[in-house]
C-alpha cells in the first residue's frame, strides 16, 4: 500500500490490539459462478466490505460499559469504543476476530483497498476517517470530515478516497426543482476526495451539483448519479487521470434511484424496495424477486453481489451475478390495460405494453412479432380467445414447465393444458376472494361464515350498516362480480329464479348502503383501522394474496380468520381468476423468451406462499395462512365469460334504471351472442 501511510500507522499507535490469535487471510479467489450464499454474522454489524479475494469483513462497535448509562461524561474521561472486526471466508467461516479501540462511536461506513480498511467513525457531531492496516491490525486517524452530517458512500480509486454524504448546505444552496419530479429534495449532498499519498490529505470538494449516488467502474472511473435541473436524473462519469467529467446520454424524469452501487458493466439500485440492475443507456431489469430494504452501500466483487438487509443486520447475502442478470436482454410483454405489474423477470428486462381489450385481441390473434409474451387474467374475454384460437406456443418441451404444473393445484394444471394436450400458458398468480374477519367479534356476535349462504351474507351486511357501519368493509361492485363468478361456475342461463332473487337483494343493499356498498373501501383506507374495529372485511381481487400487504393492513393476524366467500348454493367451489403468461409463437426473440419461461417456472417452484403450489410445506405454519391455503386448494377458475359484458346491465337494474325482466332479457341476449347460440 502507500508506504507513507504504513509508516504513519507504525509510529502513531493509537489503538490497542486484542482478540484471538491472528490467522493469515485465505488467498482464495471467488469462484467464476456459484449458488447464492448467506453469511451469518453479528446482529449488531454496523458496516461490512469485501476484498479482492472475496473475503467478507464486518465491524460492530461496543461502547464502554460506563457510557451506556446515559449519564453525562466529561470528554476528557471518555473511553474509545471497541471496534470488533471479523473476517469470513467463502464458506462463511469466521477466520479472524480482532478488537481495536478507536473513536467514540461505532464505525458507520467501511471499505477496503489493498489490505487497508477505511472506516468512518462519528465523534459527537463530527465525522472522522480512520485507517486500519489488516496486516498489523493497527489504526490511525486519517482526517476529520468537514461539513458532513452523514456519510452515504465511500470509494477508493486511483490513490484517492471519495466520500459522498449530506452536509450542512441544504438550507442555503438554492436549486430549481424539475416540474415533473416530485420526490427529490436537496439535503446538502456533496462529494469530497482525499489524496491518500499525502500524510495529511486535504479535503477537496468536487464540483458536482446535487449528487445522489456514486460507484467505481471496472474501467477505474467514478460514475456519479445526480439530479440535474435541466435533465432530471442522470449520470456523470469522472475520469481521475484526466480530471474530466463527462455527461452520459441517458436521463430520466422519475423518482431518483437509491442504493446506487457497482455491478459489473452496470449498476444496481433499489426502487420501491425492489432491486434492479441498470445500465447508463437506460435499460433495467429486476434481479431479486422479493422486496428488500438494503443497507447502502452494497458491494460488488468479481461477479458477486454482497447485500445486507436492514430488516436483518445479522445476515449478508452473496448472490451470483450470472444467476440474475441476463445482459439486459429484453422480453416484450403485451397485456390487457388492467394488468400493470409484470411478473418477476428472472434477470430479463420486462417491457410492458398495456393495450385495450380490442387492441390486445387484434395483436395477439395476429401474432404480432413485436411481442414475446402475453400477460393476461382469465377474467378477460380476450384470454378465452387466446386459448380457443391457438395463438400461443406450446410449452410442453420447455424445461421446468411440466414440473411447475405438476406441483400446482390440480385445477390450475388442468386449465393450463388444452384439449389437444398442449400447455398453452403458465400461471403467475391466483386471486380467490375471501373474507378477513375478527375472530373475537364474530364469536361475540354469533357470526359463522362457514354456515352462511351468499344471500345471508348480504343480509348481514345490511344489518351491520344499520347498527355499526364502521365494522364492515364491502364494495357493492365486488358482490356483483362474486355473484357472476359463482353463478357461471354452475349455470349457463341467467333466466332462473336464483338470479332474480339475488339481483333483488342487491338492489335492496344499494338502497341501504349506496353504490359502493357498506363502508366504501375506496373512501377510507383500511390502514386507518385497528385490530378490534371490525368483524367483516372483504379481501377483494388482487394479482396475488400478498401476506406482507395483509400484515400491513391488519396488524396481528392471530386475531383474524380467513374464510371463503359464502356460496350461492351448496356444491359451488371458491371461484377466482388466474393471471398467466402465454408465449407468442411468432416472437422474433423466441429463444430468449423460452429461456425466460423456463427460469420463471423454476423460480415459482421455490416461491413461498404462492397460493399456487399444492405442497403445504411451501406455506407459513400459521392458522391464518392455513385457512387461506384451504381456500385456494379447493378453488376453481372462472374461464367462461368476461364480467364486463354484464356489469352495465346489472348496475342499471340495481340503481333502479331498468326493470328486473328487462335486465334478464338483455343479459341473456349478450350471453347468447358470446357463446354463439
Amino acid at each position: 500500500m502507500k508506504n507513507l501511510l504504513k509508516i504513519s500507522m507504525l509510529i502513531l499507535l493509537i489503538c490497542i490490539f486484542a482478540g484471538c490469535s491472528r490467522q493469515e487471510k485465505t488467498k482464495e479467489l471467488l469462484p467464476v459462478s456459484g449458488e447464492d450464499f448467506v453469511y451469518t454474522v453479528s446482529e449488531r454489524t454496523a458496516a461490512y466490505t469485501v476484498d479482492e479475494e472475496g473475503l467478507l469483513y464486518t465491524v460492530e462497535g461496543k461502547a464502554a460499559e460506563r457510557h451506556k448509562t446515559g449519564e453525562p461524561i466529561n470528554p476528557k474521561e471518555r473511553e474509545y469504543t471497541t471496534q470488533i472486526f471479523e473476517i469470513y471466508d467463502l464458506e462463511g467461516n469466521c477466520i479472524n476476530h480482532q478488537e481495536l479501540k478507536f473513536g467514540y462511536g461505532a464505525v458507520t461506513m467501511m471499505t477496503i483497498d489493498d489490505e487497508v480498511l477505511y472506516c468512518v467513525v462519528p465523534v459527537d457531531l463530527d465525522k472522522y476517517v480512520y485507517l486500519v492496516d489488516t496486516t498489523t491490525w493497527q489504526a490511525v486517524e486519517l482526517t476529520k470530515l468537514i461539513g458532513y452530517q452523514f456519510v452515504d458512500k465511500m470509494v477508493v480509486l486511483d490513490e484517492y478516497l471519495y466520500i459522498l454524504g449530506t452536509g450542512e448546505e441544504a438550507a442555503t444552496k438554492s436549486y430549481i426543482l424539475h416540474p415533473e419530479v416530485y420526490v427529490f429534495s436537496y439535503d446538502g449532498e456533496q462529494i469530497c476526495r482525499f489524496n491518500l499519498t499525502e500524510q495529511k490529505p486535504k479535503q477537496e470538494r468536487m464540483k458536482v451539483d446535487f449528487p445522489i449516488g456514486m460507484y467505481a467502474t471496472e474501467e477505474d472511473t467514478l460514475m456519479i448519479y445526480q439530479y440535474t435541473e435541466e435533465n432530471a436524473f442522470g449520470f456523470l462519469e469522472f475520469n481521475p487521470s484526466e480530471l474530466s467529467l463527462t455527461e452520459m446520454e441517458w436521463h430520466h424524469v422519475n423518482a431518483p434511484r437509491t442504493n446506487i452501487g457497482e455491478c459489473g458493466e452496470g449498476y444496481i439500485y433499489t426502487d420501491e424496495y425492489k432491486l434492479y440492475y441498470g445500465t447508463t443507456d437506460g435499460t433495467e431489469a429486476q434481479i431479486l424477486p422479493d422486496k428488500v430494504t438494503l443497507t447502502d452501500p452494497s458491494v460488488y466483487q468479481k461477479g458477486f453481489l454482497f447485500l445486507m438487509d436492514r430488516e436483518n443486520m445479522g445476515r449478508v447475502k452473496r448472490i451470483c451475478e450470472d444467476t440474475y442478470i441476463k445482459s439486459n436482454r429484453e422480453i416484450q410483454v403485451l397485456s390487457n390495460q388492467i394488468m400493470r405489474d409484470v411478473p418477476f423477470g428472472c434477470g430479463y428486462q420486462m417491457n410492458l405494453y398495456p393495450a385495450s381489450n380490442d387492441e390486445f385481441t387484434l395483436k395477439a390473434l395476429a401474432q404480432d412479432k413485436d411481442f414475446d409474451v402475453y400477460l393476461l387474467s382469465s377474467r378477460e374475454d380476450c384470454a378465452n380467445n387466446l386459448q380457443k384460437n391457438g395463438a400461443f406456443y406450446a410449452l410442453n418441451e420447455v424445461e421446468g414447465v411440466q414440473e411447475y404444473l405438476d406441483a400446482s393445484f390440480p385445477y390450475v394444471k388442468e386449465l393450463a393444458i388444452n384439449e389437444d394436450g398442449d400447455i398453452w400458458m403458465v400461471p403467475v398468480a391466483l386471486a380467490i376472494p375471501g373474507i378477513v374477519y375478527n375472530k373475537e367479534l364474530c364469536e361475540k356476535n354469533k357470526v359463522d361464515y362457514s354456515q352462511m349462504s351468499l344471500l345471508d351474507f348480504m343480509e348481514l351486511l345490511k344489518k351491520i350498516e344499520a347498527e355499526n357501519p364502521e365494522q364492515a368493509s364491502m364494495a357493492l361492485i365486488m358482490l356483483i362480480e362474486e355473484f357472476h363468478m359463482q353463478y357461471l361456475s354452475k349455470y349457463e342461463s341467467f333466466d332462473t329464479e336464483l338470479a332474480r332473487n339475488y339481483l333483488q337483494k342487491l338492489r335492496k343493499i344499494y338502497e341501504t348502503c349506496g353504490e359502493w356498498g357498506v363502508n366504501d373501501v375506496y373512501g377510507r383506507s383500511l390502514i386507518e383501522r385497528t385490530v378490534a374495529e371490525f368483524y367483516v372485511d372483504y379481501n377483494v381481487y388482487s394479482t396475488s394474496p400478498v401476506l406482507d400487504a395483509i400484515n400491513e393492513l391488519y396488524g396481528d393476524l392471530n386475531a383474524y380468520g380467513f374464510a371463503g366467500t359464502p356460496k350461492l348454493e351448496n356444491g359451488i367451489r371458491n371461484v377466482g381468476t388466474v393471471t398467466f403468461l402465454a408465449v407468442n409463437p411468432k416472437s422474433e426473440n423466441l429463444e430468449d423468451t423460452l429461456k425466460y419461461i423456463s427460469e420463471f417456472c423454476k423460480y415459482m417452484l421455490t416461491k413461498q406462499n404462492s397460493f399456487i403450489l399444492q405442497d403445504e410445506a411451501m406455506y407459513e405454519d400459521t392458522q391464518f395462512v392455513k385457512e387461506q391455503y384451504q381456500l385456494y386448494a379447493n378453488g376453481d377458475i372462472n374461464f367462461r365469460m368476461e364480467y364486463e359484458i354484464f356489469l352495465e346491465d346489472f348496475g342499471a337494474y340495481i340503481r333502479g334504471e331498468i326493470g328486473l325482466e328487462e335486465t334478464i332479457t338483455e343479459v341473456e341476449r349478450k350471453r347468447k351472442l358470446y357463446v354463439g347460440e
